[in-house]
C-alpha cells in the first residue's frame, strides 16, 4: 500500500517544437497516472484539454530516470503500445518525460517506487497463475 502520492511535474516538446506538454506523473496504488495538456509554442491559445492515461504496475517493463548538467528525464518502457495511446511522443511502448533538476530526488524516489511495485505485482501474479507449482 502505498503510504503518499508521489507526483512530479514535467514538459515535454511534441510537434517538431511547434507545442508542449505539461502535466503531472503520480504513483498511485492502482498504477502510475500521467496528466498532460498540450498547448502550441507560437501563442500558447491552443490548448488540448486536460488528456489521462494510467499504467497498471504489471505492464511497466522498466523505468529510468537520468539527470545530469544538460538533461534529467524519466523513460517509462511498457508492455504494449496502446496503454500510451495518445500520449506524445510515445513510440514503441516508450515514454520520455523531462523534469526540472530540482525534482531529481522525487524522480528517484518514484523510479524506486514503481520499479518495487511493479515487481511485487509481477510476482503476485505468477503465484495466482501457479507459475511456482
Amino acid at each position: 500500500m502505498i503510504q503518499e502520492q508521489l507526483r512530479l511535474l514535467f514538459k515535454m516538446d511534441v510537434y517538431q517544437g511547434l507545442a508542449e506538454a505539461n502535466g503531472i506523473l503520480s504513483v498511485k496504488e492502482q498504477g502510475v497516472f500521467i496528466e498532460f495538456e498540450v498547448k502550441d509554442s507560437l501563442v500558447g491559445v491552443i490548448k488540448s484539454g486536460v488528456k489521462k492515461v494510467m499504467i497498471p504496475f504489471g505492464e511497466i517493463i522498466s523505468v529510468e530516470v537520468k539527470s545530469n548538467v544538460f538533461i534529467s528525464r524519466m523513460t517509462i518502457r511498457v508492455g504494449r503500445m496502446g496503454l500510451l495511446d495518445g500520449f506524445p511522443n510515445s513510440e514503441r511502448g516508450e515514454v520520455k518525460i523531462t523534469f526540472k533538476r530540482r525534482d531529481k530526488a522525487t524522480a528517484f524516489e518514484i523510479e524506486s517506487r514503481i520499479q518495487f511495485l511493479a515487481s511485487e505485482t509481477r510476482l503476485n501474479d505468477d503465484e495466482r497463475s501457479g507459475f511456482w507449482e
